[in-house]
C-alpha cells in the first residue's frame, strides 16, 4: 500500500509554476491524462492526472487553495524538491 501524501506547490494562477511541473513530470516519465474544469460560486478548480508507470498522482489547481499535487509520498517529495530548484 502507497504512502499517499498531498501538498500545495504554489498560487494556482502562476502559468510558470505550472509549466515547471508539466515539464519536471515528464521529465520523469509521467504523461499527462485527461483534465477536467468546474466552477462552483467563486471557486475554479482544474484537475489532471499525472501518469506514471508505478503510480498516478492527482493534480489540482483551485480559487483560493493553489497547485497542489497528491499521491504516492516519494513521488511528491521529489517533484517539489525539484520545483524549488
Amino acid at each position: 500500500m502507497e504512502n499517499i501524501k498531498s501538498i500545495i506547490l504554489g498560487p494556482e494562477y502562476d502559468q510558470d509554476l505550472r509549466k515547471k511541473l508539466r515539464d519536471i513530470i515528464i521529465s520523469l516519465q509521467g504523461k499527462m491524462g485527461e483534465s477536467s474544469w468546474g466552477l462552483a460560486g467563486s471557486q475554479e478548480i482544474f484537475k489532471i492526472d499525472a501518469i506514471f508507470p508505478e503510480t498516478i498522482l492527482s493534480v489540482e489547481a483551485e480559487t483560493y487553495v493553489g497547485l497542489s499535487i497528491t499521491g504516492d509520498a516519494g513521488l511528491v517529495d521529489k517533484i517539489a524538491d525539484l520545483i524549488k530548484r
